[in-house]
């Protein structure tokens, strides 16, 4: 058997919609990783073009003819959206380990090298994601995605904690694959990861290998926020009975904690009485005491907002766009 025979094969699942003036450096940064132009790791990239109507599929096409078989485009001639375009390219995959990568994102050079090999290690996980570098839509540098250390996450943890893990820097053992093709559309990065918990603990590398491009006109947050935050509660409603009462009771506190912040920065909360009852009937609490828990929690978010301000004035350091408390 070849060397190349004996080493795992990655598949990278690229979803892109409208993204011209990134993609191209979100497909060159798979086929730079170390381990890639270095022979040691054969990829096969996988591109999802929902119906882009800029310049995308031009941008792939010569793509496409520097890479070859390597990479295979799958384009959409109606919009099918975000969950729906990873579906069909997932259904593709072939790879030992699968990775998403969002089209307007990149990796840094080491990233699946890294990843493989924690892996490697820690049979007991079945993903692994890492931190990212934030930078706007000018390449600037603004922050870091999360200030968590590097650990495990359980399905405890991510339910109480949110959606603190960046999407693009997924990568898991084709085992899991079923798990992921098996939700039904739409559905949010948030749901994948939630079903991923669900099989076994998720590691973290506090290292940022990811590039993660924050505040984008076409970014689905701006286009689709409404939508994001009903998903966002189906997932949690979802997974809250399936951990245990403490955890499901901060994990709902923290909800409604940060439901109550947007609507102070003016975002429009999706939080009504109905919704609120459900909520603290899987809390196993009182929509009362419930109120209790989510207004010191609050208290407790702007502390620790404000202490990390005063932090950054006074020594330094990067802005966290996911901060864990």
């Amino acid at each position: 058997m070849s060397q190349d025979e004996q080493l795992p094969v990655v598949t990278v699942c690229v979803a892109t919609f409208n993204q011209a003036q990134y993609i191209e450096r979100c497909i060159q940064s798979v086929f730079t990783q170390d381990a890639v132009a270095n022979g040691l790791l054969n990829v096969e990239v996988i591109v999802g073009d929902d119906c882009s109507n800029d310049a995308t599929s031009i941008v792939l096409g010569e793509l496409k003819k520097n890479y070859g078989a390597s990479l295979i485009v799958v384009r959409h001639e109606l919009n099918v959206g975000p969950a729906r375009n990873y579906l069909s390219i997932l259904s593709r995959a072939t790879g030992d380990y699968i990775a998403h990568l969002d089209g307007d994102d990149y990796w840094e050079r080491g990233k699946l090298g890294m990843q493989i090999e924690f892996l490697s290690q820690h049979l007991d996980s079945e993903a692994v994601c890492a931190n990212a570098r934030v930078v706007n839509k000018d390449e600037v540098e603004c922050g870091i995605f999360t200030n968590i250390k590097s650990r495990t996450v359980d399905l405890d943890y991510l339910v109480g904690s949110g959606n603190f893990l960046n999407h693009s820097s997924l990568l898991y053992r084709r085992a899991a694959l079923s798990t992921v093709r098996s939700l039904a559309p739409p559905f949010i990065d948030y749901a994948i990861l939630l079903a991923l918990a669900r099989r076994a603990p998720i590691g973290f590398l506090e290292q940022p290998l990811v590039c993660y491009r924050a505040g984008l006109p076409s970014s689905i947050q701006r286009l689709q926020g409404g939508q994001v935050q009903d998903l966002y509660r189906e997932a949690l409603v979802a997974a809250l009975p399936l951990i245990e009462r403490g955890a499901a009771r901060r994990s709902v506190a923290n909800y409604v904690a940060y439901s109550a912040v947007f609507a102070i920065v003016g975002k429009r909360p999706r939080l009504d009485m109905p919704t609120l009852a459900q909520l603290a009937v899987l809390a196993h609490t009182s929509c009362l005491l419930l109120a209790v828990f989510a207004a010191i929690r609050v208290g407790v978010l702007a502390a620790k907002a404000f202490y990390a301000w005063g932090t950054r004035m006074l020594v330094g350091g990067p802005y966290v766009h996911h901060p864990r408390y």
